[in-house]
């Protein structure tokens, strides 16, 4: 009697225990739901006040396009870095910011320069008081000088004219990507041609040559993440190394079979000024090729 008293007693334990859990569950779903509706309340309330925002300078001719805005916005939250890198992101798009102030008076700043002060600077231990002032002064002084030298000539302008071009602007970006990108990863060792890389399995044997063909898979990258072409999904592809892009065929030699490595091919060894429009790349675009080298012959 004492031990149906017992399991009757763990019966009723059981039931209240799921009673319990139907309950908990019951109050997590009403909570999600909650906060679904809250989330949606936010972003509802928030694309409104930015909408009404943007539309105020939404003709102007300069203005951003509501996709680039998006694409920026969708960057940020896709990513997976750390408060830090995004508090870093805030400080960079300032910086821009007063650097396209400073274009609106005829002074246009190398970013790729500008980011190899600030490297310099920043990644010091310490800074001494007086130096803020120093350099604050520094950077009047040749400000003023520079917008003083800001009326150009017509040669001048047609050459100012030539950097700010699709293919200038591209070669930029790619150098101040690669600067970031050794600076996060001392990994990444860059060739006497130009291409950058870093081994990520050395494979085993011999390595491909200039005459060789290759099997391997790989995927293919702008800067911003963009994927452009990708074996994932085909199985490997097999070609010889002669026949692909310089960089390409350059970073396939780096490693035996098995190896893989990824390729941060700059745009004179890719593409070139003529780009690949087909693809989606454009002059002097850099690529980045992940790389895994299953065989050759």
């Amino acid at each position: 009697m004492k031990k149906i008293l017992l399991g009757a007693g763990a019966a009723v334990l059981l039931s209240l225990a799921f009673t319990a859990c139907d309950k908990k569950d019951a109050a997590d779903k009403a909570t999600s739901a909650l906060n679904d509706s809250t989330a949606t309340a936010y972003g509802s309330m928030a694309g409104a006040i930015i909408l009404s925002d943007y539309m105020q300078f939404a003709n102007q001719e300069d203005a951003p396009s509501k996709e680039d805005l998006m694409k920026g916005i969708k960057l940020v939250f896709s990513s997976n870095s750390s408060r830090g890198t995004l508090i870093g992101m805030q400080m960079a798009i300032q910086m821009l910011s007063e650097m396209e102030h400073m274009e609106s008076q005829g002074v246009k700043l190398n970013r790729s320069k500008v980011l190899a002060a600030f490297n310099e600077v920043f990644g010091a231990d310490s800074i001494v008081p007086e130096q803020v002032p120093m350099l604050s002064e520094e950077f009047q002084r040749l400000m003023q000088a520079s917008m003083a030298a800001a009326k150009a000539t017509p040669e001048e302008e047609a050459e100012a004219a030539q950097e700010e071009s699709p293919s200038a602007q591209n070669g930029q970006a790619a150098e101040i990507f690669m600067q970031m990108s050794k600076t996060e990863n001392p990994n990444i060792m860059t060739a006497a041609s130009g291409l950058s890389y870093e081994i990520k399995a050395p494979g085993e044997g011999p390595h491909p040559t200039a005459t060789s063909k290759v099997t391997l898979n790989y995927t293919g990258r702008l800067i911003d993440g963009k994927v452009f072409d990708s074996t994932e999904g085909r199985g490997p592809a097999t070609f010889p190394v002669s026949g692909v892009i310089p960089g390409f065929g350059e970073g396939v030699q780096l490693v035996g079979k098995g190896g893989k490595a990824t390729l941060y091919i700059p745009g004179n060894l890719a593409y070139g000024e003529a780009g690949a429009p087909q693809a989606g790349i454009g002059p002097n675009e850099m690529l980045i090729f992940d790389i895994e080298l299953i065989d050759f012959e």
